[in-house]
C-alpha cells in the first residue's frame, strides 16, 4: 500500500466493513520482498496484467488469494467490499476451488524459481559484486532515484568487511552511512531517521519514522564504528537510541511502530514533513545569518527547509 494509501482508499463505511468481514493485513514491500512477489504474482493470475502497487489481495480463510487488484478509489471501494462479502456468502464453494486453483498454480511457479542452493563463497562474492554494481559512487546507496537504507544489506557487507576484510563492501557501507548521517534522512534534532528519501541525494525524506528502520541503523551504525573507530557513527547510533528510548517506548513499557510523516499545524491543517522542517525566517529568528549555513538549500515545500544542525523541536507528531 502506498504511503497515503490508508487516508486515501478507507472511508468510515470501509473500515467498518473491514473490521466485520475481513482480517485486514498491511505488507511492507521494502522489509518483505519475498511475501509482496508471492501476492504481486497472484495479481498477475488473477487480473491477467501487469499489477502494481498499492497492491489489494483477498484471501479465503487458508489464505488461497481469490481476487486482486492494484488501486480502487475510495468511492468504490466499500461496494467493492461488499461485493466480495456477498459474493464469499453466496459462492463460497466455487470461491474457494478458484482459491485453491490460483495458489496451486503460485506454488508451482514458485517452487521453479526459488530452488535451493548452498551458500558457498562464490555465491556471497556475487552478492557483494551485485551490491556493487547498483552501488551510487557520488551519494552512496543503491540505485539511483528514491534511497532506501537497505540495512539487511549494509550490515551483510559489514560483515564481509569485517570477516574478510572487503574493503570494496566497507567503502559501500561508510559512503552510505555518511550521506545517511549527514543528509536529510537523518533527524539532525530529535535523533533516528525517516524511513526514506524521494530522491537520489539523501535530502528530502519521507518523514515517517519506522521503529524496525531504528533497529537496524543502528546496528549497522555500531557495527561500522566498531570497524572503523568513526565517532561520527557512534554518535549517530547514540542520538537513535536516545530518540528511540525518549519518543518511542510507551508508557506501558512497549514500542510504538512508527511516527506518523504528517503533523497537524495551525487550523488542524494536516501536512506531511511540518514537524521537521522549518523556514528561512525561523532559522534566522532561532540563529541569526548562520541560520542558512545549518539547513539544506533544496526548498522542501512552502518556502520551508530541512535541517542539518540540531534546532528545538516544535510539537510532537503522532506515533502509532
Amino acid at each position: 500500500m502506498s504511503r497515503h494509501g490508508p487516508r486515501e482508499l478507507f472511508g468510515p463505511g470501509d473500515r467498518k466493513i473491514l473490521n466485520n468481514g475481513f482480517v485486514a493485513i498491511k505488507v511492507d514491500r521494502e522489509r518483505r520482498p519475498e511475501i509482496d512477489e508471492i501476492y504481486m504474482l497472484a495479481t498477475h493470475l488473477l487480473t491477467e496484467q501487469s499489477g502494481g502497487w498499492p497492491n489489494n489481495v483477498v484471501l479465503t480463510p487458508r489464505l488461497m488469494p481469490f481476487f486482486a487488484g492494484t488501486y480502487f478509489p475510495r468511492d468504490n471501494f466499500e461496494d467493492l467490499l461488499q461485493q466480495i462479502s456477498l459474493q464469499w456468502a453466496v459462492n463460497n464453494e466455487a470461491i474457494r476451488q478458484e482459491g485453491h486453483r490460483v495458489a496451486g498454480l503460485i506454488d508451482r511457479i514458485m517452487r521453479h524459481r526459488t530452488a535451493a542452493e548452498n551458500i558457498t563463497p562464490d555465491v556471497v562474492e556475487t552478492a557483494v559484486l551485485s551490491a556493487t554494481k547498483d552501488f551510487d559512487l557520488i551519494y552512496g546507496g543503491i540505485g539511483s532515484s528514491a534511497k532506501f537504507p537497505r540495512e539487511s544489506l549494509l550490515l551483510f557487507l559489514l560483515d564481509q568487511a569485517e570477516k574478510n576484510g572487503n574493503e570494496t563492501a566497507l567503502e559501500i557501507v561508510t559512503k552510505t552511512l555518511d550521506s545517511m548521517v549527514w543528509g536529510g534522512l537523518h533527524d539532525h534534532v530529535g535523533g533516528g531517521f525517516h524511513r526514506y528519501t524521494v530522491d537520489q541525494k539523501w535530502i528530502v525524506p519521507h518523514f515517517e519514522k519506522m521503529l524496525y528502520n531504528q533497529a537496524g541503523i543502528g546496528r549497522a551504525l555500531i557495527q561500522a564504528h566498531r570497524i572503523t573507530g568513526n565517532q561520527r557513527y557512534e554518535d549517530a547510533a547514540r542520538r537513535l537510541f536516545d530518540f528511540v528510548l525518549r519518543d518511542m517506548k510507551s508508557e506501558t513499557g512497549g514500542f510504538y511502530a512508527a511516527f506518523d510523516a504528517d503533523s497537524t499545524g495551525g487550523g488542524n491543517v494536516v501536512e506531511e514533513g511540518l514537524f521537521y522542517v522549518w523556514t528561512l525566517d525561523d532559522l534566522k529568528t532561532a540563529f541569526g545569518r548562520r541560520g542558512r549555513r545549518i539547513c539544506d538549500p533544496n526548498i522542501w515545500r512552502n518556502k520551508s527547509r530541512k535541517l542539518r544542525r540540531p534546532q528545538r523541536r516544535p510539537s510532537r507528531p503522532r506515533s502509532r
